[in-house]
């Protein structure tokens, strides 16, 4: 089974000048005629979901978790400069040859209006954080059960919006120290509850104590719980984590032995980002496969989109092919608009 992710009408946002009907309707064509059976979206539209039916394809619908905003630079860059207009065939050699030059911003800060209203579940980096510095991006207590709810409420929405055959938690880059460890936690919910739960104060406390580490994952997999509790048995739930070093996981909070064990997702995908390393491929979906013990397919999802990752077509099906012959059930590949860009079609079909 092949498996492309997209945006909410498939190619809409790299078509723009197609209505809807017209885009959704190009893209499943294509979808169709290249093997994709499954089409995991961002925030699914109800368009897409009733015209894969009609095609046999299953569609997905994704959000980020806990992912409220940052403190951070953006970067243009000479691409908006292009002639020809890089929306015509003829910009992708000229793209393919020009090193970027970027341009920068000075950082500013954008924050969901959840965050707005709420910024004392806002979840610090530290003892002495009171506001998020340059750089760093903003997460919310998890601790505390009315961002719980607003978080599972994202995905019981989407559900409700496009009735989906499947929802998706995306596990997205946090504020993390020099070791690897997730720089999150440090406001009053959280630390309430770890002294009471340890007897311990926070300030005897270092960010990599193993306790720490593994009390604030127990958050998400509180979540977790609370969100397969919230959707249907029949829906399946899937949760898609960035490859890490075998021991970096519980570091940044996602227990996903735990998840397994407990019953909280129904596939687990392990998304090759900003590597094209074939043996952190190897690695990395053998040491899900082994922990996991089938109790839940393990899916390799490879991304073309982000800088560093997997964009030519031969390395991509040299790395599907690893992938499965370490036990994957499936592969597919991050997004749509680098597929269509790079002509990575003919490659879902031989994945």
């Amino acid at each position: 089974m092949a498996i492309l992710w997209a945006d909410q009408n498939g190619f809409h946002t790299i078509k723009p000048w197609m209505s809807v009907p017209e885009s959704v309707d190009l893209f499943l064509n294509k979808c169709k005629e290249f093997g994709v059976e499954r089409i995991i979206a961002g925030h699914a539209s109800s368009e897409l979901v009733v015209a894969a039916k009609k095609f046999d394809i299953e569609v997905d619908s994704y959000v980020a978790l806990n992912y409220h905003g940052e403190f951070k630079s953006s970067h243009g860059w000479s691409l908006n400069y292009a002639l020809p207009n890089v929306e015509s065939d003829l910009a992708r050699s000229v793209i393919d040859n020009h090193r970027p030059i970027l341009d920068y911003k000075p950082p500013e800060i954008k924050i969901t209006d959840f965050a707005t209203e709420n910024p004392q579940f806002w979840s610090m980096s530290s003892l002495d954080s009171k506001e998020l510095k340059p750089g760093e991006r903003l997460t919310m207590s998890l601790a505390n059960s009315i961002v719980r709810e607003h978080e599972v409420s994202k995905y019981s929405n989407m559900f409700k919006e496009s009735n989906p055959a499947g929802l998706q938690v995306e596990f997205v880059l946090g504020n993390e120290d020099q070791n690897g460890f997730g720089l999150y936690g440090y406001q009053k919910d959280m630390i309430d509850l770890f002294e009471k739960h340890t007897g311990r104060s926070i300030r005897d406390v270092n960010n990599d104590d193993m306790e720490w580490v593994k009390f604030r994952a127990d958050q998400t997999t509180v979540f977790l719980k609370d969100l397969r509790n919230s959707i249907q048995s029949s829906v399946r739930i899937s949760a898609t984590v960035i490859s890490r070093e075998e021991t970096g996981y519980l570091k940044v909070g996602q227990d996903w032995e735990k998840w397994v064990s407990d019953g909280l997702i129904d596939e687990l995908y392990i998304w090759f980002r900003t590597t094209n390393n074939l043996d952190e491929v190897s690695d990395g979906v053998d040491n899900f496969v082994r922990k996991i013990k089938d109790r839940c397919p393990v899916i390799a999802e490879f991304s073309s989109y982000h800088p560093g990752s997997f964009q030519d077509g031969e390395e991509i099906l040299k790395a599907s092919s690893i992938a499965k012959s370490k036990g994957a059930y499936s592969v597919g590949i991050y997004k749509a608009q680098s597929v269509e860009q790079l002509d990575l079609w003919s490659v879902l079909n031989q994945m």
